[in-house]
């Protein structure tokens, strides 16, 4: 369904191998507990990131996921 309302979006399954571009929205449909680290690693390149909920499976990784989002 996504790839039919966004035809220009791209799914990863390794995010390490996804090119995300500065300015780009990177929607974080992982596992709750990949949130954290998934949408840190998409904030530190410059995306906008849109996490479901939970947003993260801790505390301490929902105050990462805050500092991250106050450094970029």
């Amino acid at each position: 369904l996504l790839a039919r309302d966004f035809p220009a979006a791209a799914a990863h399954e390794d995010l390490a191998r996804a090119r995300i571009a500065p300015g780009s929205l990177v929607i974080v449909a992982t596992p709750p507990r990949l949130h954290a680290p998934h949408s840190i690693h998409a904030l530190r390149a410059g995306a906008a990131v849109l996490c479901e909920k939970p947003m993260a499976a801790t505390v301490a990784d929902a105050e990462s996921m805050i500092e991250a989002a106050r450094a970029t």
